[in-house]
């Protein structure tokens, strides 16, 4: 991969992947968080319309955010308030940034004897983009390893990643040579 024209980099934590996105918007880029639905959405008639209770939660990190406010959905991406949400793949696919932080959660994970991804259905909180798939792994992997895909693919000068998943984390830096 070239660096010059593309910045790609493997993160240690869920917050260095923030601090990374922060950094970039307060340059003046484009520049946001994502993740794929490893965390459960907070219904609006809980009182979170506007994206006050964080719903991705990493507690090893310390780390919490919401996901994009329902009340600036279609706005998320250029919004001020935007950079301290996490947008899915339903609020970005179709978009482009100068830079994003994704999270892969631990909807998808990588064992190591047999070299393979795979997903984990417990994980993946889409009930809507899991339905029929329980018992279709295969199936549910490459669903999960494309939305991650379309996620990456968002910013068009660097990507920078956290993988809760300490295996598919080794894996990953194993394959790009960087961390």
């Amino acid at each position: 991969m070239d660096q010059d024209s593309f910045e790609f980099k493997l993160t240690n934590t869920s917050n260095e992947v923030y601090d990374l996105v922060k950094s970039k918007n307060d340059q003046g880029y484009t520049a946001r968080m994502l993740a794929n639905f490893a965390w459960n959405w907070t219904a609006d008639k809980e009182g979170n319309r506007n994206g006050e209770i964080p719903d991705a939660i990493i507690e090893e990190h310390r780390f919490a955010m919401p996901w994009n406010a329902r009340s600036i959905s279609s706005t998320w991406a250029i919004h001020e308030s935007g950079i301290d949400q996490i947008g899915c793949v339903h609020t970005s696919q179709g978009l482009e940034f100068d830079y994003v932080g994704v999270i892969i959660g631990n909807d998808l994970k990588y064992d190591s004897d047999k070299m393979e991804l795979y997903s984990d259905y417990d994980e993946y909180k889409d009930r809507m983009g899991k339905r029929g798939l329980k018992f279709k792994n295969e199936e549910l992997t490459k669903l999960i390893k494309n939305i991650y895909k379309i996620l990456m693919s968002r910013g068009m000068k660097g990507c920078y990643v956290y993988c809760r998943d300490q295996e598919l984390m080794n894996y990953l830096c194993s394959r790009a040579n960087s961390r």
